[in-house]
C-alpha cells in the first residue's frame, strides 16, 4: 500500500514547501566554512584599498593566516580551488588565470558580499586580523 497523506494537514504542507522554495536566494545560497573564510579574507584585504583585486598567492597566503589564526585547518588542492570556484560560479569574484600570480577581482558590493557570507562572528573576527 502507498503513503497516505492526511486530507486536513496537505494545503498546510503544500504551502510550507512552496514557501521554502520561493525562500529569498540569499537564504538558500549559504556558502560552504571556507568559501567563507576566503571571502571574508578577500574583502579584509581589497576592503579598504583604491583596488578591487590581489593576486591568488596573497590571497592562498592570508586564508592560511586566517585559518590558523582561527583553528581551522585550511583546505588544500582540488577542496581549495572548489571553495574559489563556488565563489566565481555566484559572481563575487573573477579569476583570470589558475598560476598563483593571477588576479583575483572582488567584483560584487562588499555590504552584499558580507552578507552572504552570513556569519557576523567569522567576519568580526577576519576584520581584526593583521594580513
Amino acid at each position: 500500500m502507498g503513503l497516505l497523506t492526511p486530507k486536513k494537514n496537505s494545503a498546510r504542507a503544500v504551502n510550507r514547501i512552496f514557501n521554502e522554495i520561493h525562500a529569498s536566494p540569499l537564504v538558500r545560497s549559504t556558502l560552504p566554512l571556507h568559501s567563507s573564510i576566503f571571502l571574508a579574507t578577500l574583502i579584509r584585504l581589497v576592503g579598504n584599498t583604491r583596488t578591487s583585486s590581489t593576486t591568488k598567492l596573497r590571497l592562498y597566503s592570508a586564508y592560511e593566516t586566517v585559518c590558523k589564526n582561527l583553528n581551522y585547518t585550511p583546505v588544500i588542492g582540488d577542496e581549495r580551488i572548489e571553495a574559489i570556484n563556488i565563489l566565481e560560479s555566484m559572481s563575487v569574484i573573477r579569476c583570470s588565470g589558475q598560476n598563483l600570480k593571477t588576479n583575483i577581482t572582488f567584483i560584487d558590493e562588499i555590504a552584499k558580499a558580507r552578507a552572504k557570507i552570513a556569519d557576523s562572528n567569522l567576519v568580526a573576527a577576519i576584520d581584526e586580523m593583521n594580513l
